[in-house]
């Protein structure tokens, strides 16, 4: 698992696909990454295409945290739309106010 700290003091968690998680979107699809803001204990679930597990990161100056390469998809633990995330890309680019 990774976390980061936003400009916006929020934090990021992108979390390992393998274990997946016990929350889920609408959809049924398990949530593995989430805005947590400390100040009003909410969490927010993020969305993304590929594994980032074992992914390395870095933030841009404008702020935005790049998350790149990943784990392989592992047919016997993914959600059927997380992909290979060797080649990953994962851009997370929050607004400093409102985030929703």
């Amino acid at each position: 698992m990774h976390a980061a700290v936003m400009p916006t003091g929020r934090v990021v968690f992108l979390d390992k696909t393998e274990q997946k998680t016990q929350q889920a979107f609408p959809d049924g699809t398990p949530v593995l990454s989430s805005e947590f803001d400390p100040a009003t204990g909410k969490a927010t679930p993020l969305r993304y295409k590929t594994n980032a597990f074992c992914s390395g990161g870095s933030f841009f100056g404008n702020g935005t945290l790049a998350s790149v390469g990943g784990s392989n998809a592992l047919d016997d633990w993914n959600p059927p739309d997380i992909g290979d995330g060797f080649k990953g890309i994962r851009l997370i680019d929050r607004p400093c106010s409102g985030a929703t």
